[in-house]
């Protein structure tokens, strides 16, 4: 019962950071639309580095959870 409980707090865990992952890389990618817009493009180009970073985070954690 215990060891039960432990896996699905762990699995939480692991949906939780998954879905952060995927809210900075949305966040990330709207950001550096605006800086696009605003023809701010150092912050436009680091934005979409912090994107691809939590892509790959995301593929990181699918990995992980297989």
């Amino acid at each position: 019962e215990i060891s039960a409980c432990l896996v699905g707090s762990e699995m939480c865990i692991r949906d939780r950071m998954m879905i952060l992952c995927v809210i900075i890389g949305l966040t990330a990618l709207a950001i550096a639309v605006m800086a696009i817009s605003m023809q701010k493009y150092i912050i436009a180009g680091i934005m979409v580095i912090v994107a691809i970073m939590q892509i790959w985070n995301f593929k990181v954690w699918q990995k992980r959870t297989k």
